[in-house]
């Protein structure tokens, strides 16, 4: 927190800390409740989101309920009112910019600007698509992502979010496992870590290349 920062206080929450610390909308505005609170929105959302398994329906009710649902699935990867739409260049200088602090980004690329048709040019499947991102993320802040997991939309079956971790991420520290003959032991270099949390999320849909 550098001297001139102001310490601000969450609306929700005894929490007060520098304006930095907070979450950022995707027009990069700082909200006003914290990280925590924020997550224990998020959790209270999906809970009433959440299905009532206790029902006594039958299983053609239920099937039928699932088929009518289906059929009023709007687009898979579909960006709403408001939400930013980047090129792929501007999204890689807004990375850039600010890579030396705190930074949150959530905001949907545009795969037929010209850069984005140039950087990702053959590249026709998902993985391919999210690791070539990767990539052109560690080349523009000098931050490599390293692929976690995959997680496939439960609303759609071309939709999948790729998960990849920043490598100098302490929560995603590994346990190596000592030889037990001392002699036979070496000497490694560790890589230093900090409680970055920092990781990069990437959803791609396998029917259209609009968005990602």
């Amino acid at each position: 927190m550098s001297a001139s920062e102001d310490s601000v206080k969450c609306s929700k929450c005894s929490y007060r800390g520098p304006q930095s610390t907070f979450p950022q909308r995707t027009n990069l505005q700082y909200v006003k409740t914290c990280y925590k609170c924020q997550e224990k929105a998020a959790h209270r959302c999906a809970s009433k989101r959440a299905p009532n398994t206790g029902d006594n329906s039958t299983g053609a009710q239920r099937r039928a309920g699932a088929d009518a649902s289906a059929r009023h699935r709007g687009p898979a990867i579909q960006p709403v009112k408001g939400q930013a739409i980047l090129e792929w260049s501007t999204a890689l200088d807004l990375l850039a910019e600010n890579k030396d602090q705190a930074f949150e980004l959530d905001a949907f690329i545009a795969m037929t600007s010209p850069s984005a048709v140039e950087a990702f040019q053959g590249l026709e499947e998902g993985p391919d698509i999210a690791k070539k991102i990767a990539a052109l993320v560690w080349d523009a802040t000098q931050y490599r992502f390293i692929y976690k997991k995959l997680k496939q939309s439960t609303s759609a079956e071309t939709v999948a979010t790729y998960t990849f971790f920043c490598a100098q991420n302490d929560k995603e520290v590994t346990k190596t496992r000592l030889v037990e003959n001392e002699h036979k032991r070496r000497a490694c270099m560790k890589m230093d870590r900090f409680p970055c949390e920092g990781y990069l999320h990437v959803t791609v849909d396998s029917t259209s290349r609009e968005t990602v």
